[in-house]
């Protein structure tokens, strides 16, 4: 089987090979780089699932040897309480069937949702937080925040075995009636 990632991030690509091997032997899991069409930082829901719907479906189209294209996207969203950051993860097959999951979020101090507000994307606000480079290539926000209780990693590969739900119950989801 042929897993094709929306990114070349190994944080991501990692977390598929996790996720999949889950459920599914002789998993080749490769990333490609696509353009999600909405930003670097989506700022709604909306445009953060058509990120990912857009990376899914150029990474499927990638080679005519893929099975699944996964887009993980991730964005932010504001409240009255604050700057939340969140994910989506959309797993696309051959037949054009969607797999859609909402990745864990939680809310982002202020020093950081300012700088996001301004325009400037979470990663190298976290690396220059943090003092560090790559931040998103290892622990990232989540990993940092939670004192590395959730890892990057292990969050997009829950998201991401979330998002495999729909095939791998695709009876209950092709059921119409009891």
């Amino acid at each position: 089987m042929r897993v094709v990632v929306g990114s070349k991030n190994p944080v991501k690509i990692n977390a598929t090979k996790n996720a999949f091997n889950h459920y599914f032997d002789n998993v080749d899991v490769i990333g490609t780089d696509v353009d999600s069409e909405v930003g670097d930082m989506p700022n709604t829901r909306e445009l953060t699932l058509k990120g990912a719907i857009t990376r899914a479906k150029k990474s499927l189209n990638s080679n005519a040897d893929v099975d699944y294209g996964v887009g993980l996207e991730g964005g932010v969203y504001t409240t009255e309480y604050g700057m939340f950051l969140f994910g989506i993860v959309v797993i696309i097959d051959k037949n054009n069937e969607l797999g859609i999951s909402s990745a864990e979020g939680f809310m982002l101090p202020k020093i950081v949702a300012d700088k996001v507000t301004q325009g400037e994307e979470l990663g190298p606000v976290m690396d220059v937080l943090l003092g560090q480079k790559d931040v998103k290539k290892n622990q990232g926000a989540i990993g940092f925040f939670t004192k590395g209780v959730i890892s990057r990693t292990k969050s997009f590969e829950n998201s991401i075995v979330q998002a495999l739900i729909k095939f791998i119950n695709k009876e209950l989801y092709d059921k119409n009636e009891f």
